[in-house]
């Protein structure tokens, strides 16, 4: 593991991450950074309110979509059941 926090390099701007993303993962994000309440009027505003909103709300908050997450080492998942278990131990 290299141990690099992304957080640190990327953040979800209009440009490079928010105004490519539906809306409704605009309200998944919010929802998961700050809670359901701050996402639910995203639901009812057109496009640009909602990247505009969802941009204010994720400011600062070091949010990561999870492809820029760091995973667990520990967690494997087995081939067979696709089920998530403990990795190998020494």
């Amino acid at each position: 593991m290299l141990g690099v926090d992304m957080a640190e390099w990327w953040y979800p701007s209009v440009e490079n991450y928010l105004g490519r993303l539906p809306k409704a993962k605009m309200i998944e994000a919010v929802t998961e950074c700050v809670d359901a309440e701050a996402a639910r009027p995203i639901e009812k505003m057109k496009k640009g309110e909602a990247i505009a909103a969802t941009a204010s709300l994720l400011d600062g908050r070091r949010w990561l979509p999870s492809t820029l997450r760091p995973y667990s080492v520990n967690a494997v998942v087995d081939e067979e059941t696709g089920e998530e278990g403990e990795g190998a131990q020494d």
